[in-house]
């Protein structure tokens, strides 16, 4: 089986904002900072487009610097310049969102970040997790 999957974990930089194409398709494009694995001063920013039911979970759920996990699909796309050059960009289409890292306690009793109960309670910090001494693998 052949796939296309790119899966990134990180913070939203901007709240989600919804939007409506002339058909009446739910539509949002964010903007996602992944800190890079050997230097964590370092990010990567990754646009990510989403639709649909992915983008009422961005909009309903996340705001700026929420984390958040997702598996998304690259698509090569093209267009024309306005010096009549094509050009070929790649663009992330949303397939999965979820939660990531847990969400803090006051976050989810009223705090900027709304959050089902299932992810209100006490849950383990990037820090935490980031000592995989415990692992067996």
């Amino acid at each position: 089986m052949i796939t296309n999957r790119f899966f990134m974990m990180g913070r939203l930089c901007a709240d989600p904002e919804q939007k409506l194409t002339p058909g009446g398709k739910k539509v949002c494009t964010v903007s996602v900072a992944v800190p890079r694995n050997y230097d964590s001063k370092k990010s990567d920013f990754f646009t990510v487009e989403a639709w649909d039911r992915q983008c009422d979970t961005l909009c309903r759920y996340f705001r700026k610097g929420s984390p958040v996990a997702i598996v998304s699909e690259l698509r090569n796309e093209q267009y024309t310049d306005k010096n009549g050059q094509k050009r070929t960009f790649t663009k992330s289409v949303a397939m999965e969102v979820s939660f990531c890292f847990g969400v803090k306690k006051d976050d989810a009793e009223g705090g900027s970040v709304p959050a089902p109960n299932a992810y209100a309670g006490e849950a383990a910090t990037l820090e935490e997790m980031q000592d995989d001494d415990d692992l067996p693998f």
